[in-house]
């Protein structure tokens, strides 16, 4: 819960003669104030700081009381979100709005988003989780950079459907590709196609279809179809339920399991070496893709 108050008048020993002086004070749910929110302060305050147009108020004081009611983990960035929104609220003016997200590390090194506080406490190689305030307007991002004396295995960056992806040194036998997500209320159906760049040609093609229950496979060479596959028990493909997938490459065909039960086969109609490219479209939220 987070409340303005303001603007104000300010005391002569905190008066500042160009600009406003903020305030910013976070109550714990229980006991008194300690240095874990002495310092969730300071991040909040330069927040804030960075954001409000202080100018507009000089010699007067702003003060935002953050109230925690309960923490289940991300409680930085919740508290970022709630005093931007707050600040909204009141009608201050703002040069920009802000935000926060907590990053845990979890214990198969894949990064979380919004951890619980169980999930902050997992440590990978000593390091416990961490977060960074957004200084800048998320939406201006357009590149990623790594330096340093660091090997990258492979980097995931995962986005909104479609999502489209070169796959790093390709297909060859005994290779997997991992795919995670979501099919929310409503979806009606995915596809998940492994593509020659060059030609466009879709070597394997897989479409879930939820409201038949089925799960197409196909290819397209030269800009024709070919001959569908659709005999399968069953589907385990449902709106509103999560789901892991392995693709598994083998010399002469995919093998596909979803949630860690195989479900079918796919035989090449393409030469392996070829497929460069894998692109995921439809009704469907992806959490995690891994080459």
């Amino acid at each position: 819960m987070a409340a303005v108050y303001g603007p104000a008048e300010v005391k002569v020993s905190k008066e500042i003669y160009d600009r406003a002086t903020l305030e910013v004070l976070v109550q714990p749910k229980v006991g008194l104030p300690s240095v874990r929110e002495r310092s969730q302060e300071q991040c909040l305050r330069e927040s804030c700081e960075a954001a409000l147009l202080l100018s507009l108020h000089p010699r007067s004081s702003l003060s935002l009381v953050l109230q925690v009611l309960h923490d289940d983990g991300s409680l930085l960035s919740c508290l970022l979100n709630a005093a931007c929104m707050a600040l909204m609220d009141a009608g201050l003016p703002m040069s920009r709005l802000f935000c926060g997200v907590s990053c845990a590390i979890g214990a198969d090194g894949r990064i979380l988003t919004d951890p619980t506080a169980a999930q902050e406490k997992i440590k990978v190689n000593g390091e416990e989780f961490f977060l960074f305030p957004h200084r800048l307007p998320v939406e201006q991002v357009r590149a990623l950079q790594i330096s340093g004396d660091v090997q990258v295995q492979t980097i995931n960056v995962i986005g909104s459907v479609p999502y489209s992806s070169l796959i790093p040194g390709g297909m060859y036998p005994k290779r997997t590709v991992i795919i995670r997500g979501m099919l929310p209320y409503g979806a009606e159906k995915m596809a998940v196609n492994f593509v020659v760049s060059r030609s466009k040609d879709i070597a394997f093609h897989m479409n879930p279809r939820l409201r038949e229950g089925a799960v197409v496979r196909n290819s397209r060479v030269g800009g024709r179809w070919g001959q569908e596959d659709r005999e399968l028990g069953s589907s385990p493909f449902m709106e509103g339920q999560y789901f892991d997938m392995s693709i598994r490459c083998g010399n002469q065909r995919f093998k596909v399991f979803v949630n860690g039960q195989h479900l079918l086969d796919f035989f090449h109609r393409v030469p392996l070496a070829e497929i460069d490219r894998l692109e995921v479209d439809g009704d469907v939220q992806i959490s995690y893709v891994h080459f």
